[in-house]
């Protein structure tokens, strides 16, 4: 996309895996924008939640709470059938 807008927003994304004393929050609380154009490099000590953030931006899972917009499609309110059309189409 082009013009400014952008092209992958984290609102405010948790992921949580378990719950009550085995609860593990791989990610938490994130915002991140992503302009169009633009490359970044995710880096961080082994289990800070890379590849759980990779696989939410890459629409193979859903956050725990958040948003995930993708070339203006919220990702967060596909369903797993719209979510695989939408990797095969544009990721």
């Amino acid at each position: 996309l082009f013009g400014g807008i952008f092209m992958i927003e984290l609102k405010n994304v948790s992921k949580i895996f378990g719950s009550g004393e085995s609860e593990v929050r791989a990610l938490d609380d994130v915002s991140l924008t992503i302009d169009d154009g633009t490359f970044i490099a995710i880096v961080g000590k082994s289990g800070s939640g890379k590849s759980t953030m990779m696989n939410l931006i890459g629409a193979l899972d859903k956050p725990s709470q958040g948003e995930i917009i993708s070339d203006g499609n919220n990702l967060t309110d596909m369903k797993d059938d719209e979510l695989a059309e939408y990797r095969n189409k544009h990721i």
